[in-house]
């Protein structure tokens, strides 16, 4: 099919799925995939990053990671439709996360001629700056270097379902402004189409909180409202994803194919 698009760039935002966590980690230790994977699911993901940390040094580890990005489907995309990447996606963003990436960046590092695309993550997330003026991004339920007391207060009084929905829906909100000011923008579902937050997510939200969020005809900017990187896979099936739990490269190359049919064909 021939590219009739007049992008230059692509830009991303995202979180792990869209930075391709995992995707290259057995070529950074120079082990097999098998090997890496058991490793993480015999000994756990803080161990493996302890492991890689006495295996290389910062600079080479940050080298590959660059390289891990193009690898995931926004550098499969971007090879699909014959343009660069720019992957501004960081492990364990949040929704807020990605708009204050966005938002340093629109004056002075997006052009008009970008497409740029918000890989949509999961709602139970938020981001919250540090003393010195950095942002952090936090997983509810992971420590992320915060201490437990914190987080089991903060889960206790903010970190709810009805509340993290309701702090997606501001979120996605937020970034839909975004792509009707920037006709370049999109929003894409990456880890989840918005029907399964239902269940998968958000258990004990309360119907309104559910129906909210879940109005596809509110949605319009998305390229493919319908898929995630997760359509047709189970969460739960190992034989599709690494030790830390995201797919393999064959579902990042499926998935561009499907984002990239649809671009070329408006």
């Amino acid at each position: 099919m021939q590219n009739t698009h007049t992008f230059k760039r692509l830009v991303v935002y995202g979180c792990s799925y869209t930075a391709g966590s995992e995707l290259i980690d057995h070529e950074i230790v120079e082990k097999s995939q098998e090997w890496v994977d058991n490793f993480k699911r015999t000994c756990g993901m803080n161990e493996w990053f302890k492991f890689v940390d006495k295996t290389l040094c910062g600079e080479k580890y940050n080298n590959l990671l660059k390289m891990e990005k193009q690898r995931s489907w926004a550098g499969h995309l971007a090879k699909m439709l014959g343009i660069p990447c720019e992957n501004k996606a960081v492990a364990g963003c949040s929704l807020e996360g990605m708009i204050y990436f966005y938002e340093k960046d629109k004056r002075k590092f997006i052009e008009p001629d970008d497409l740029v695309i918000f890989g949509l993550t999961g709602p139970a997330r938020f981001m919250r700056i540090d003393s010195d003026g950095n942002p952090i991004n936090h997983i509810l339920g992971h420590s992320g270097g915060w201490s437990s007391k914190i987080q089991k207060s903060y889960i206790s009084l903010m970190g709810n379902d009805d509340t993290s929905l309701w702090q997606a829906y501001r979120d996605i909100s937020h970034m839909e402004r975004i792509c009707m000011q920037n006709k370049n923008a999109y929003m894409q579902n990456i880890w989840a189409t918005f029907h399964t937050y239902n269940g998968v997510f958000c258990n004990s939200a309360s119907k309104h909180m559910l129906e909210l969020i879940n109005d596809p005809e509110y949605w319009p900017q998305t390229i493919a409202n319908e898929y995630s990187l997760w359509t047709d896979l189970d969460y739960d099936d190992e034989t599709c994803q690494h030790g830390g739990g995201h797919p393999f490269e064959c579902y990042h190359i499926k998935f561009a194919e499907r984002l990239y049919k649809k671009i070329i064909s408006w």
